[in-house]
């Protein structure tokens, strides 16, 4: 099943009852890192909430929706908010560049906002997100944003550094065969991942 391109919001209509205290929304980028989260919140009743508008290109955004939905199949609740926003997204770190802003804020802070207030919504006692697993994002500033959406929304968010559980992680999801992702998530991180000098043929075409 692929995404729709629409926003749909799957399973955050269902009025589940949550055990006061104990309930934990998780942003997952993915699903190797969200099998790293849920380990490390295992005092939680964990649920995924897959919300990721800025991978790139589209095929990578759907692996790593379809992903997320296979761990749905094997028992895990996971949530889905499926929009796609490329234009949209390099409009703004663009200029955000031009200012010499890290364009990684406008990522976290768009999905950390969001994940507060479906938190908060569906009657979450927290949230928290996967991004803290990855050895590759600024951790500091992902926990800051984090705690400042919880403030504005009114609900906790868990602060974590689980940089220490992402090759463990990593390797469970592929032993579960689930898909495994190169670069973090944005057509940048790609260009920064994969781009080599192209080989040489001995010729001069350059004009």
């Amino acid at each position: 099943m692929a995404p729709s391109g629409t926003h749909s919001i799957k399973a955050l209509c269902d009025e589940t009852p949550r055990t006061p205290g104990s309930s934990l929304l998780i942003h997952s980028c993915c699903a190797p890192c969200f099998v790293s989260a849920k380990d490390y919140f295992s005092n939680y009743e964990v649920e995924g909430l897959f919300f990721n508008p800025f991978i790139h290109p589209f095929r990578e955004y759907k692996k790593r929706f379809q992903s997320m939905m296979e761990l749905e199949k094997r028992g895990e609740t996971v949530h889905f908010v499926d929009e796609y926003d490329l234009k949209g997204f390099l409009k703004v770190v663009l200029e955000m560049e031009e200012k010499g802003v890290k364009r990684c804020s406008h990522c976290y802070s768009v999905r950390l906002k969001r994940t507060a207030d479906i938190a908060l919504m569906r009657g979450f006692d927290a949230f928290a997100t996967t991004l803290v697993v990855s050895p590759y994002q600024d951790i500091l500033l992902i926990n800051e944003i984090g705690e400042s959406e919880g403030n504005r929304a009114g609900i906790k968010y868990l602060s974590a550094d689980l940089r220490h559980l992402h090759d463990e992680g990593h390797k469970r999801a592929k032993d579960m065969n689930l898909y495994m992702q190169g670069y973090c998530g944005c057509i940048f991180s790609e260009e920064e991942r994969y781009k080599k000098p192209l080989k040489k043929t001995g010729l001069d075409h350059s004009i």
